[in-house]
């Protein structure tokens, strides 16, 4: 305090009325010590108390040294290729399930195979089937119906079914009876034409007897004649080709020469049907028609067998991935079969 004091006022100043105590014994009043700059203030402690807290510590560093694990340095960065997303198969074509009451294989083969040409396009098909017969109208409509929730596959089916028996019961039967498939595409695409088919004279190029053809159903016949000129190559192509030009037995009303009958489509169809009679022959994967001198594609979609007097059909999707479908053995979905080869 007194060297407080001092510093505050000067060194050299003296202290007045000192107590006894403070008084120099060779009677001079100058007791103090030479000025000597001021320490921090702290609490003294005894040895007991500093040697416990050096142990303390030393215990508190080795209990941080136990839990906390050394630090290292960060590694070098590592670039990461990052994985790509696992593709995930696509999902199965809808099926339709086998009607064990009343057989039903023919209508699930024809119809599987128009609602995948339907599906992704919507209205365009629709319009489109509309444009055929009063059967495919319903039909394109009932897959809307079905897209939308409001009825089953099942249902729209059966719909179709009733009309067509309720027109022809002896070739649309209810009950385990056996439906014909060429009756059932003719009912529902081969009474509508979309071209026209004439007779004309190899000799004085006379045109006479303009009828409709070009239907959408067509029976694929032998031809020995195409059959030698391709051999192995025999496509279906080849053999539509060949439909432009043929030769008939007929014979000029004029010049009695012989006569070749022409057809020519005026409207390309939507669809195109065709029964294989000649087993030999291979399909195109794809071919052009020719309509008022613009080319219009045609791709194929689907194949049905018969065995047993059971239907069941491929399906080829614009992606080339095929799928089999059986009312009995897949039901409401299709098989993958892997990809389409080119001229099966």
């Amino acid at each position: 305090m007194i060297h407080s004091y001092r510093a505050w006022r000067g060194v050299n100043t003296g202290v007045k009325n000192l107590h006894p105590s403070l008084v120099s014994k060779t009677g001079g009043d100058d007791v103090l010590l030479p000025f000597a700059p001021i320490g921090r203030w702290q609490l003294i402690r005894s040895d007991q108390e500093i040697a416990n807290k050096r142990v303390s510590a030393i215990d508190k560093t080795k209990k941080s040294s136990a839990e906390t694990p050394a630090k290292r340095k960060n590694p070098a960065p590592v670039s990461v290729r990052p994985s790509k997303k696992r593709k995930l198969p696509p999902p199965a074509p809808v099926g339709l399930m086998w009607d064990r009451v009343n057989y039903s294989c023919a209508y699930d083969t024809l119809f599987v195979r128009l609602y995948h040409i339907w599906n992704g396009h919507g209205p365009l098909w629709t319009n489109r089937f509309a444009s055929v017969t009063e059967y495919t109208d319903q039909l394109g409509k009932g897959f809307e119906s079905y897209a939308l929730k409001t009825r089953t596959s099942e249902t729209v089916r059966d719909q179709v079914r009733r009309s067509l028996a309720t027109a022809n019961p002896t070739g649309f039967p209810n009950g385990p009876e056996f439906t014909f498939l060429y009756m059932l595409t003719d009912t529902m695409f081969g009474s509508c034409f979309w071209g026209r088919e004439t007779l004309k004279c190899l000799k004085c190029n006379l045109v006479d007897n303009v009828t409709q053809g070009y239907p959408c159903t067509r029976t694929v016949y032998k031809d020995v004649g195409l059959k030698a000129t391709y051999k192995d190559e025999y496509m279906l192509s080849h053999w539509l080709n060949a439909l432009k030009i043929s030769r008939t037995f007929g014979r000029c009303t004029v010049c009695k020469g012989g006569l070749a009958r022409i057809e020519v489509p005026v409207i390309a169809p939507p669809v195109l049907h065709f029964a294989l009679d000649d087993s030999s022959i291979r399909l195109d994967p794809s071919f052009n028609i020719t309509v008022w001198q613009a080319t219009v594609r045609y791709a194929l979609r689907s194949v049905i067998y018969i065995g047993n007097h059971h239907f069941t059909t491929r399906i080829l999707k614009e992606n080339g991935d095929v799928w089999f479908h059986d009312g009995i053995e897949t039901g409401l979905t299709c098989i993958a079969e892997g990809q389409a080869l080119l001229g099966i």
